[in-house]
């Protein structure tokens, strides 16, 4: 990421790559791309999906989307991480650059002439005001994502299929005798931004956890 030396907390540059994709992009593949350009860039960024989810205010499924259609416009690249590894991205620059600025919060929404773009592809109002309002938000990353505590196996199959009886959750137990790996499965789905519909059974989520999740991200 570059950044005004004199105003690195109020200024993030953008690929003006971005302009070329501005209307075909979802506002919520441009609020990811704003906080991916807000975290240092001098190496690759390794973040899982429900923390960029978190970040930017949309779910997992939404998100997941939103970094396929940067990927797919080449304003990002990403390695899909190993097993519960969380995916590594990499904002791609060009030869030049668009700085968006935040608004200050007297303006009530209104854009400041520094922070507009210009020409065909100028995006409309409420994008440019949900964009703005995303900078702000992202100014701070290190704050905005608060460190949880592991989730456990039982809290996972809640979040990712439905709460379970005590025999279903010894059923995936036995189907997993280790803890450590199911933990880890369990996880991978989670960041892939899938889940399990609910009316299934235990042996189904089981069947879905040994599936190859990276072609899901």
């Amino acid at each position: 990421m570059q950044k005004d030396p004199h105003h690195a907390g109020d200024v993030i540059i953008l690929s003006s790559a971005v302009l070329q994709h501005f209307r075909g992009l979802s506002p919520t593949a441009l609020r990811a791309y704003i906080y991916l350009c807000s975290l240092p860039s001098n190496e690759p960024i390794k973040a899982s999906i429900p923390a960029i989810a978190g970040a930017i205010g949309k779910t997992n499924r939404t998100t997941v989307e939103a970094l396929q259609d940067l990927n797919n416009c080449n304003l990002i690249s990403r390695d899909s991480g190993n097993g519960s590894q969380a995916n590594q991205y990499r904002v791609t620059f060009g030869d030049s650059s668009a700085a968006v600025s935040p608004v200050p919060p007297q303006e009530d929404g209104m854009r400041s002439p520094s922070a507009r773009t210009s020409g065909p592809d100028a995006p409309d109002a409420a994008t440019c005001r949900e964009a703005e309002q995303t900078v702000k938000g992202a100014a701070n990353p290190p704050s905005a994502i608060p460190l949880a505590p592991p989730a456990t196996v039982a809290e996972l199959v809640a979040l990712l299929f439905r709460p379970v009886s005590a025999s279903e959750l010894a059923r995936l137990k036995s189907l997993f005798p280790n803890e450590e790996i199911l933990l880890a499965k369990l996880t991978a789905l989670r960041d892939s931004g899938s889940s399990v519909a609910p009316d299934m059974g235990i042996d189904f989520l089981a069947h879905a956890l040994n599936l190859d999740l990276s072609r899901f991200v």
